[in-house]
């Protein structure tokens, strides 16, 4: 490819066929890679003279949408005769956008503070408009300028909602002293959590809390958010879907457990360059460098080094970060491949003492209801196991003079079994006559770890 100055923005189109650059704020030029690259380029003009674009994205194998400080501009792309088509405008002055491709929706900023959002649904070449919403703003400035940036808003899917998330700081006040802790109230950031909809406006449903100031970059893993704090280099997890405290609107979230740190990360070098350069084959990676760029839902790209790290989630490790383990079982029951975690809960709660065993019966009722629930991403469905032997089991479950009788155990699987059945029957399918009965106890190996123990710490890691 031939140097013709600073690339602005770079994507490929969804099958790779069609590459589509920007180098200046009128134009994008494309380049075929049909059949090799294409040693032929054209381009695609935005519409006015003093129109700039902000930035484009692909809605489809085909379809291009540039988004300009006048409005969206929705392009056919026609490869083998190199040339565009404009298919649908819409005009409205923007601030800036965000884009979430799996859900081929654009949220347009507008006004003057930028908290005005508008909402594209893009499909089949058309643009549909879902209706605006404002944003609250906790301190309006004088003159008004704009307060709500691009970087403090992102799109996601969560729980199979659509979801607008905004970073803002909120002032908070003491309440140890009256008028000089007013005078020297502190600041702290708060994620809020927009429940975005076709046919009526977004409301704010959720509200986590996060206690800190500075900056914090959010990412979406398995539905649970995980918040990123550059100050203190520590995530936050949040399940919005846990029982937490409401104002009869909106619902407010503290993590789950206490903050983590991710783990550190050792990027191996060229050997060649090593030697040439004299320097070590592996090196620590920064972790929550201000190098870093988030995408969602779980990507990390670090943008002097030139490596990009997806974070995923382990949940053996949360069992004992999690003193309660009734939430555990709640917040397990909406995890993927969480079949083995659920069994070491079961059989954590009947070792301790003979207390745990009866507080076993509550946390099975609780995962009974979860399981009613409209959850899309339940794992009960997989708890299945063949029974071990009752002697086994009992030997297994000994602690001093006391011991979890068969009685005991049959209650506590015979209340997950019920929650099985309930998922199958929920499913309407031919497996409801296939239920089995969930019994093993034994605590397996774990799989792939990410959050990952080390000196005695849980920690994020990077993969």
């Amino acid at each position: 490819m031939e140097d013709k100055g600073k690339i602005e923005s770079i994507k490929f189109s969804p099958d790779l066929r069609v590459l589509a650059l920007q180098r200046s704020q009128t134009t994008v030029e494309f380049i075929n890679f049909i059949e090799g690259m294409d040693s032929m380029e054209y381009s695609q003009a935005c519409k006015g003279k003093t129109t700039r674009i902000l930035g484009f994205c692909w809605t489809g194998l085909n379809e291009i949408l540039f988004v300009t400080d006048h409005g969206l501009e929705l392009y056919q792309v026609i490869a083998e005769k190199r040339t565009l088509k404009l298919i649908r405008t819409h005009s409205a002055a923007i601030n800036w956008f965000v884009y979430l491709p799996g859900s081929a929706v654009v949220l347009l900023s507008t006004g003057t503070l930028g908290n005005v959002l508008l909402p594209f649904f893009i499909k089949s070449g058309n643009l549909v408009k879902a209706p605006k919403f404002e944003v609250d703003i906790p301190l309006i400035p004088k003159p008004a300028k704009l307060c709500l940036l691009e970087r403090d808003v992102s799109l996601a899917v969560i729980y199979g909602q659509l979801h607008v998330i905004v970073l803002r700081q909120q002032q908070r006040v003491s309440s140890q002293s009256s008028q000089q802790s007013r005078v020297s109230g502190h600041s702290t950031a708060e994620v809020c959590l927009y429940q975005l909809h076709r046919e009526s406006p977004a409301r704010k449903t959720d509200v986590l809390r996060l206690e800190l100031s500075g900056r914090f970059a959010v990412n979406i893993v398995d539905n649970l958010l995980i918040v990123h704090h550059q100050a203190s280099k520590t995530s936050m997890l949040f399940d919005i879907k846990l029982a937490t405290d409401s104002d009869g609107y909106v619902n407010y979230h503290y993590p789950v457990c206490v903050p983590m740190s991710i783990k550190p990360f050792l990027l191996s070098r060229g050997s060649a360059s090593s030697l040439v350069l004299n320097e070590p084959a592996e090196i620590f990676c920064d972790l929550y460098s201000s190098n870093w760029v988030v995408f969602q839902p779980n990507v990390i790209i670090d943008a002097k080094l030139g490596c990009l790290w997806f974070i995923e989630l382990t949940l053996q490790p949360l069992i004992n970060l999690m003193h309660n383990k009734l939430q555990l079982i709640h917040f397990l029951l909406q995890r993927r491949d969480s079949k083995m975690t659920i069994l070491s809960v079961c059989r954590l709660v009947l070792t301790p003492t003979q207390a745990a065993v009866s507080n076993s019966a509550t946390m099975a009722t609780d995962s009974q209801q979860v399981m009613q629930g409209p959850v899309p991403c339940l794992e009960a469905q997989k708890l299945t196991s063949e029974i071990t032997s009752p002697t086994s089991v009992l030997s297994s479950l000994a602690l001093g003079t006391q011991q979890c009788t068969l009685r005991d155990i049959a209650n506590i699987f015979d209340k997950l079994n019920y929650v099985y059945k309930s998922y199958l029957d929920s499913k309407n399918t031919p497996q409801v006559t296939k239920c089995k009965t969930i019994a093993s106890v034994q605590l397996p190996v774990s799989s792939k770890n990410v959050f990952r123990r080390t000196e005695n710490n849980i920690n994020l890691t990077l993969i």
